[in-house]
């Protein structure tokens, strides 16, 4: 957590395991305090994954081991599949128009 005394350039804020204060969105947003993800949601991310992992291993699973639309019926190779989300995260962010603003787009991500 980050005190109110504490320079928000120097300390940084973890997240994905509390709430935050209104004063933490504000140092991240504003004044670009670092982040730094939560140890405990690393992990719940990391067995997440490895979920996901074992679970589509023998199953066909739409956009995550298939292409997208009228590709859904071509399974992807394994050996593809993670190129296949950077492919898709790349072609929902093409076309978007003008950069956002800095802070707008820390607190999307936030």
């Amino acid at each position: 957590m980050l005190d109110a005394g504490t320079n928000a350039q120097s300390m940084s804020i973890r997240i994905g395991g509390n709430f935050l204060s209104l004063r933490e969105v504000q140092q991240i947003v504003f004044a670009e305090a670092p982040v730094q993800a939560d140890k405990k949601a690393q992990q719940r991310v990391l067995e997440s994954y490895q979920f996901l992992q074992d679970f589509a291993a023998d199953k066909v699973i739409y956009g995550i081991n298939t292409g997208f639309g009228p590709m859904a019926q071509y399974k992807i190779r394994e050996a593809d599949q993670v190129q296949l989300q950077y492919n898709l995260i790349r072609s929902h962010a093409s076309g978007c128009g003008e950069v956002l603003p800095v802070i707008v787009t820390r607190a999307a991500m936030l």
